[in-house]
C-alpha cells in the first residue's frame, strides 16, 4: 500500500494581500508490503496566481496533495516504488566480501 503526506510547506508571508502564502509542499510517498518498506521525498513550487485563496489554517493534506499532484508523475513514483520492493523480494544482484578474505 502506497501512502501519501505531506511533510513541510513553505510559505511567503504575503502575497497578493494574503499571508501565509504557501509557495512551496514537501511531501513524500511511502510503500509498506510486509516487513519491507522504501520511500520517495521530494518538492515542488505551488504557483499561486491570485484567485481563490484557501487561509493556510483552512488547508487540508487532500488539497496540498492535489496541488502537488498537479505538478508530479504521482503514477510514475508509484510504479517505481512497486518496482522498489518487487526487488528488494526478489534480488537479481547483491554484493557479497571477496572469497578469498
Amino acid at each position: 500500500m502506497i501512502t501519501w503526506t505531506v511533510e513541510a510547506l513553505k510559505t511567503k508571508a504575503v502575497d497578493n494581500g494574503n499571508a501565509d502564502v504557501v509557495n512551496e509542499a514537501h511531501w513524500r510517498a511511502t510503500i509498506v508490503d510486509d516487513d519491507l518498506s522504501d520511500s520517495v521525498y521530494g518538492s515542488v513550487g505551488i504557483p499561486f496566481s491570485g484567485g481563490a485563496f484557501t487561509p493556510y489554517e483552512d488547508l487540508t493534506k487532500e488539497q496540498v496533495l492535489e496541488w502537488v499532484f498537479k505538478q508530479i508523475d504521482a503514477n510514475e513514483i508509484e510504479g517505481n516504488l512497486t518496482r522498489a520492493i518487487a526487488a528488494k523480494k526478489n534480488p537479481v544482484e547483491s554484493i557479497k566480501n571477496v572469497p578469498w578474505n
